[in-house]
């Protein structure tokens, strides 16, 4: 029986944007290791027919000893889906004979056209995989729930929302690397949507817990590190919408099959959406890279085009 191994290291996002690559492999081959970073392992902790196993990054020693373990494993196929220079060192290393990549050097199956950022990473990664012969037939994120955290879930919307009906969730928060992703004007637009009877629920973890606590303060529910990522993709399902910045949470809730408004800035929205939302983008209308010059108008406009607000 073929042994494949997958890679796909990080970051969160890039990881939700690969499950429904990942699950492909994983319905094609039945035995499957996916190599991960151990902060990622909730997005796969109710996965079926997949061993999940870390990656320790942090140390030329340790990527010596993970180099060692591939070895004795004797995999037959590895899919880096990660595909850095990391990635790619380990796979010319790893002695696997049929290695599918996002270029031509270390892989023994690519696609014929050089990576330049040209597409959405999603539609690469379907590139990847169609040269190893398999065709990806879905779009939407993987994150499956379970019995538990379901209830959970539930448990939390009956105690903290009047109409669980009207609930959207807002992530107005970022990486503290990344505050130039942060738009400034949520504020207003809560007031808005309050106004128009929405239950309005603040998520993010703790990067976001001051944002969210002063947000809520005049409109809304602070949920700030309140659920795990299969628990966050739950609340979606039980949502009208999202509203976010370009984050980890946007990818979490694209799993969610429910309308999310990205707001994008200084990063590229067509080659970084959530995927199934290319449509909600929300960027500055003379092209600024400026969060700021998008208005609310231009966000509560959007949402009227999805018959989402009476």
């Amino acid at each position: 029986m073929d042994k494949i191994v997958i890679f796909k290291f990080g970051a969160l996002g890039d990881i939700i944007i690969a499950t429904p690559i990942i699950k492909t492999i994983v319905n094609y081959h039945g035995n499957v290791t996916l190599i991960t970073q151990s902060q990622f392992l909730p997005v796969f902790e109710n996965w079926q027919g997949l061993k999940v196993e870390v990656i320790n990054n942090k140390s030329i020693i340790q990527n010596i000893k993970f180099l060692f373990k591939l070895k004795r494993n004797n995999y037959s196929q590895l899919y880096d889906l990660q595909s850095n220079d990391r990635s790619r060192i380990l796979c010319m290393l790893s002695g696997i004979p049929k290695r599918v990549g996002n270029h031509r050097i270390p892989y023994t199956h690519y696609p014929k056209d050089r990576w330049t950022g040209q597409v959405h990473i999603f539609s690469r990664m379907c590139e990847v995989l169609k040269s190893a012969g398999l065709t990806n037939s879905d779009d939407t994120p993987h994150i499956p729930c379970s019995k538990k955290q379901k209830k959970k879930v539930i448990g939390w919307l009956s105690k903290n929302c009047v109409n669980s009906k009207k609930c959207i969730l807002i992530h107005a928060g970022s990486s503290k690397s990344r505050i130039d992703k942060r738009w400034p004007f949520f504020k207003e637009l809560a007031s808005i949507l309050d106004k128009k009877g929405f239950e309005i629920i603040w998520i993010g973890d703790k990067d976001d817990a001051i944002t969210n606590a002063n947000l809520s303060k005049r409109n809304g529910i602070n949920a700030t590190c309140c659920f795990s990522i299969a628990e966050l993709t739950e609340l979606g399902r039980l949502s009208k919408f999202a509203i976010t910045n370009d984050s980890a949470p946007m990818h979490v809730l694209s799993a969610s099959n429910i309308p999310i408004f990205g707001l994008f800035g200084p990063s590229n929205p067509n080659r970084n959406h959530a995927l199934g939302q290319k449509s909600r983008i929300i960027t500055a209308k003379n092209n600024s890279n400026n969060m700021a010059d998008i208005s609310v108008n231009q966000v509560i406009s959007s949402i009227e085009k999805d018959g989402l607000i009476n």
